[in-house]
């Protein structure tokens, strides 16, 4: 599956990042979901999710995570929605926390917790 390309943000400190993307139109995602109104499954977002925290983390494939502790999705995203992925690990604690945002307007589109 096609992921979209995305950019550091922001490095933040050693526990975070901030990564922008956009849901372009063209990707497989969209695709039949829904004809005339393009809506991004919620699993192809986490999917997205657990593919930058992985790498955020140093985690190979395979290597994780363990358990999706929570996740919820507070709007729908359509295809060419500018967004912000923020993840937050506290050292230690084997969890991350993720949100993402409109790039634009700041709404919140979803967040959730990882346990690794």
């Amino acid at each position: 599956m096609k992921y979209p390309p995305f950019v550091l943000a922001d490095g933040g400190d050693s526990g975070s990042l901030r990564i922008a993307f956009c849901a372009l139109e063209d990707l497989d995602w969209f695709r039949g979901h829904f004809p005339g109104r393009g809506i991004l499954p919620g699993v192809a977002l986490v999917g997205f999710v657990l593919r930058c925290a992985g790498e955020f983390l140093g985690r190979g494939p395979g290597e994780g995570p363990y358990e999706l502790v929570r996740c919820k999705f507070q709007r729908m995203i359509s295809p060419g929605t500018r967004l912000l992925l923020e993840l937050r690990s506290p050292p230690g604690e084997g969890i991350l926390d993720f949100a993402v945002t409109g790039e634009a307007d700041g709404l919140d589109y979803a967040s959730g917790r990882i346990r690794w």
